[in-house]
């Protein structure tokens, strides 16, 4: 750039004042010369600023710095009507044939005008040759000397372009002002959508407020589809007609994906009524198919879609030995209830700003990470993304949901006249059981069902297989296999990572708060603490949780804490009691910590031993060359679990403290080490791990630990017994 280009005064480069009348900014300047602002301004810095015919400065009158182009750099930016005689001319009122023509016209024009100044000698020796090839190059219009001398007298500035243009014929009033057809387009083009009648008598009132010329209603009708085309029309005015057969898409490959590695998902509602007792309702179904073969592996039926009929379909899918192990990539829907934190660690929102904003927290993989299944969800509001399970509910649609007398059809616009008279009596209205049945039988007969006419569906031999043989056949030989103890905890709703709190966990199920764990003392370590812990739950029974650590390790189950009473369910004086002894035993045993510290604790050693032995691999049920091991969080844990329910069904949690009971005896700390016997694998509990505990993990587990402490007991003598005898401690000692 040239220090004249740099000025930032009222001056040039030699020091005579600027004459404003003859600048105009860039961004004037791009607009008339039809380019855009930003290669104005890089035209003014490299090519004009050095010929002095572009300045970088301030306007007198204030303002930003900016760059400034002389007028003459071209005639479009000369000012008055020299400029406009040059500007573009607005030609969308004329026909699109009178315009090309006009445009064929101005361009023989310009070739005769360079033919003038360039060729040698007397016109009249070379104009009959130039016409001729003019009209061999131009064949749509007729050119004769005559024509184009008239035209080179027409045409002098790109402003008579439009001079050129035929307006013999036709209704040129009727086509109307340019700016009432761009305001007719902008209350057209609306999804909600208007009528074309409307439009065009808003447009009038708004035509005669601009004292603009408007064209009659039949004119606007013939004129429309060429003013605006129809694929924009229904864009803007249909836009799911505009998806389903004007948006262009992309052709899927039948075999993108092996049989059983793919499976897609998504809600549908039946066109039937069914009823829980006296209420109907449509219900939904939630269906899981298998890409490749279309298999219906799993699906599940309820009033209302969740997350919980989504799990429990998948559940049923991936238990099923016939499904081979489960898939590698799933297709969801892209709704909230797929998009559940419980599958992906992440909730919808998280997920869309997952690169662009930094997250605290640690990132939890949900179901399908931990599972090692690569999740993609569908493009909103379009089924392209999932076309085969559209396809099937299509059939449902058709061949199931029509056979019930309570069928409604998918609109009111084709909903049975008899339907009212149907549901009038109740008995006529079949139960959510009975349809779910029937589905089920259904889902058998479709997937065993080899009479149709998908050609992809077809083996070598040209036989035409069902869903069910396709999968047999055509499942790859590795298979996906898991730990069967560690898909069952898998596969159970996980909430969000919690805090422990003085009444244990609070999570949230079905938009209620529930609380969990007041009086186990394996959560004890945490609270406090700030560490947060992992909850999963049956939502078929919700009495009880399971809770893990942050590494997934299990910690304990924890039942649902009991409440004190409510304003219309008054607690009575018994409930009062049991629940203060509950409170009183659970606070002696967290006293016990402190006084018994010189009791045998179990060494590391020892610990890892146990914890080897729960973990010995699960013996394949195939032949594991054939096998994919998918590693979960979980595995292993499933015999702890099973440990925990066994001591809990012993009654070490139930037992019952009276407020006399002597706690230093040996039976209240065997029930202290009940508590602990639940080895979850670190080593913050080792101090609860006593005599009494030692006892209880021989008789689970087994081995031979502390068995002196077993000899000392009787064996007519129950544990009991002992645990109540308060002079035992003397008869030990």
């Amino acid at each position: 750039m040239t220090n004249a280009a740099r000025k930032l005064d009222a001056s040039d480069a030699a020091g005579r004042p600027l004459d404003w009348s003859m600048l105009v900014p860039s961004d004037e300047a791009a607009k008339k010369l039809d380019v855009t602002d930003r290669r104005m301004r890089q035209r003014a810095a490299k090519e004009l600023a050095d010929r002095g015919m572009a300045i970088y400065t301030r306007h007198p009158s204030g303002g930003p710095m900016r760059w400034f182009i002389d007028r003459r750099v071209d005639n479009r930016l000369a000012p008055g009507i020299i400029g406009e005689q040059y500007q573009k001319q607005d030609l969308s009122r004329y026909p699109r044939k009178k315009v090309d023509k006009a445009l064929m016209q101005a361009r023989c024009v310009d070739l005769f005008r360079a033919a003038c100044s360039t060729k040698p000698g007397n016109q009249a020796d070379w104009i009959d040759d130039f016409v001729a090839k003019l009209a061999a190059r131009f064949q749509k219009i007729r050119i004769s000397k005559r024509s184009l001398m008239r035209w080179r007298a027409t045409y002098q500035t790109p402003a008579d372009i439009i001079k050129l243009i035929d307006s013999r014929g036709g209704d040129q009033k009727s086509q109307g002002d340019p700016k009432a057809w761009a305001y007719f387009r902008s209350i057209f083009l609306d999804d909600r959508p208007p009528s074309i009648k409307i439009c065009w008598e808003r447009t009038k009132a708004f035509a005669q407020a601009e004292s603009l010329t408007w064209c009659s209603y039949t004119s606007c009708r013939r004129q429309l589809n060429d003013r605006i085309d129809l694929e924009i029309q229904v864009r803007h005015r249909d836009p799911k007609r505009w998806r389903s057969q004007f948006a262009p898409y992309h052709e899927q490959d039948p075999e993108r994906f092996a049989a059983g590695e793919c499976w897609a998902a998504d809600h549908r509602p039946l066109d039937l009524l069914c009823r829980i007792g006296k209420r109907m309702f449509r219900p939904y179904i939630t269906v899981w198919q298998d890409w490749r073969t279309r298999k219906i592996v799993g699906w599940d039926m309820c009033e209302t879609p969740n997350s919980t009929t989504i799990l429990a379909a998948f559940r049923t899918a991936i238990l099923d030995p016939s499904n081979m192990g489960g898939p590698a990539v799933i297709w969801i829907d892209n709704g909230k209830d797929f998009d559940a934190w419980t599958f992906h660690g992440q909730t919808k929102q998280q997920r869309r700003k997952r690169g662009k904003v930094e997250f605290d927290e640690p990132v939890y993989e949900g179901l399908f990470g931990r599972m090692d299944i690569e999740a993609h969800w569908a493009i909103p509001r379009g089924p392209q993304g999932k076309p085969r399970v559209e396809r099937v509910f299509a059939t449902v649609a058709g061949r199931f949901d029509i056979s019930f007398g309570t069928y409604t059809s998918k609109d009111t616009v084709r909903k049975p006249e008899q339907l009212k008279d149907v549901v009038k009596n109740l008995r006529n209205v079949p139960t959510l059981e009975h349809v779910r049945e029937r589905f089920g039988e259904w889902v058998k007969g479709y997937n065993a069902k080899s009479d149709h006419s998908i050609d992809d569906m077809v083996d070598a031999d040209g036989q035409r297989l069902s869903p069910n043989e396709a999968m047999a056949r055509w499942c790859p030989v590795l298979r996906r296999m898991a730990d069967p103890g560690a898909l069952d905890l898998l596969l159970k709703i996980h909430h969000k990572p919690v805090n422990v709190g003085r009444n244990g966990v609070r999570i949230m199920i079905a938009g209620k708060a529930i609380r969990y764990g007041q009086y186990e003392q394996a959560l004890g370590r945490f609270k406090g603490t700030g560490k947060k812990v992992h909850v999963s739950y049956d939502p078929n029974d919700i009495r009880t949780v399971l809770i893990y650590d942050e590494q997934w390790q299990f910690i304990c189950e924890a039942s649902m804490n009991s409440t004190g009473g409510r304003h219309n369910d008054p607690i009575s004086q018994a409930d009062a009691s049991t629940l203060h002894r509950r409170k009183a035993a659970h606070n002696r045993r967290v006293n016990e910590m402190r006084k018994n510290r010189d009791l045998e604790y179990i060494t590391d050693e020892e610990l890892m031993a146990r914890e080897a032995e729960k973990r010995r691999p699960t013996e394949p049920t195939a032949d594991p060359v054939n096998l994919k091991i998918v590693r979960t969080p979980v595995d292993g844990q499933s015999e702890a679990i099973q440990r925990e329910t066994h001591r809990k069904a012993a009654g070490a949690e139930t037992y019952q403290f009276d407020d006399d009971d002597d706690l230093g005896s040996i039976g209240s700390l065997a029930k202290l080490g009940g508590m602990a016997g639940s080895d979850d694998g670190d080593d913050d509990d080792d101090e609860l791990l006593d005599l009494g505990s030692s006892a209880t993990f021989a008789d689970a587990d087994g081995d031979d630990m502390d068995t002196d402490v077993l000899d000392l007991r009787s064996e007519d003598q129950p544990n009991t017994e002992a645990a109540d005898d308060p002079h035992i401690l003397d008869d030990l000692t």
